[in-house]
């Protein structure tokens, strides 16, 4: 599963976002189902858990360059990139007034 997102996320942009989603959730419940497990039960498996969280940081340095992109992107669309937070502080059409 994890090489299956790791596939996805190399392809850039990302070309089947509902595939993406639904490893996503496949993850989530994964990961509920391996909490579950003591890490007593689980020390049998650290060969794979180390392949995992090999896999786990590919990915996430897949992200961060996706994110990277798109950050630089709308820098040259936009100007400066706003966060969130600062977008909410600028008056909007009414003012608080309603």
């Amino acid at each position: 599963m994890l090489e299956k997102e790791k596939e996805i996320l190399i392809e850039f942009p990302i070309k089947n976002v509902d595939e993406f989603m639904e490893i996503q959730e496949k993850k989530r419940q994964l990961l509920l189902e391996i909490s579950k497990y003591s890490k007593e039960e689980l020390s049998s498996f650290q060969e794979e858990i180390l392949k995992i969280s090999e896999l786990n940081s590919t990915i996430s340095a897949l992200l961060m360059n996706h994110i990277s992109f798109f950050e630089e992107f709308e820098k040259e669309l936009f100007g400066e990139k706003l966060t969130y937070r600062e977008s909410e502080k600028k008056q909007n059409l009414f003012n608080g007034r309603v």
